[in-house]
């Protein structure tokens, strides 16, 4: 993480508003609507309805720049700028809102154990798909134990994934290691130590 910079305000602000339209559409897709805590989404002619009238929704021009145009190609591409509060009340809007903060809350939460590591010469940063609905809770915490494990989070976009943050130890000065050869763990019932890791 020694390369990697702390987000800025504007950064968090912008990760911030995705959130808030991932939050949206969320609830918009859930089944059934306006669920906090559904099984699954829908997308579908009814889904694109809901959307029309629940969100605020922006056309905008980005370029993207593909490796054999160096100058870049313009889409046009819709981006949800805010939800109509005003079409939603009762329970559903409290759930909505809800849902939202709790949302924001993970968001928040990921963005500022990146900013804490950003930087930092000893922490290695892993992206991998162990998120808490992947294993259990037990297995979570031997893992948070071990001695390499700083700090983790689950992905705000994507519960299944989480980042990881690793403390390297420097071997020879060329060499890295994430444990100690005294390190060990149990992990789905496989023993691990230092040197299989």
């Amino acid at each position: 993480m020694e390369n990697e910079k702390c987000l800025s305000e504007e950064d968090i602000e912008n990760c911030l508003n995705e959130a808030r339209a991932r939050a949206y559409e969320h609830v918009l897709t859930a089944d059934p609507p306006f669920s906090i805590n559904p099984e699954y989404y829908i997308l579908s002619y009814t889904t694109d309805q809901r959307k029309k009238k629940y969100l605020i929704q922006e056309e905008q021009t980005r370029v993207y720049y593909p490796p054999d145009n160096p100058e870049g190609k313009s889409y046009t591409t819709t981006v949800i700028k805010g939800f109509r509060w005003d079409l939603l009340h009762g329970k559903r809007r409290k759930a909505v809102k809800y849902y939202l903060k709790k949302e924001l809350r993970y968001e928040k939460h990921q963005l500022a154990v990146w900013n804490k590591y950003a930087g930092q010469k000893n922490v290695l940063y892993i992206h991998a798909r162990l998120g808490t609905s992947n294993w259990s809770n037990t297995t979570w915490e031997d893992f948070r134990k071990s001695s390499w494990f700083l700090d983790g989070c689950d992905d705000a976009s994507d519960r299944s994934y989480c980042d990881i943050y690793a403390k390297i130890v420097y071997l020879n000065d060329s060499l890295l290691s994430l444990s100690r050869p005294d390190d060990s763990f149990e992990m789905n019932g496989i023993a691990y130590t230092g040197n299989t890791l």
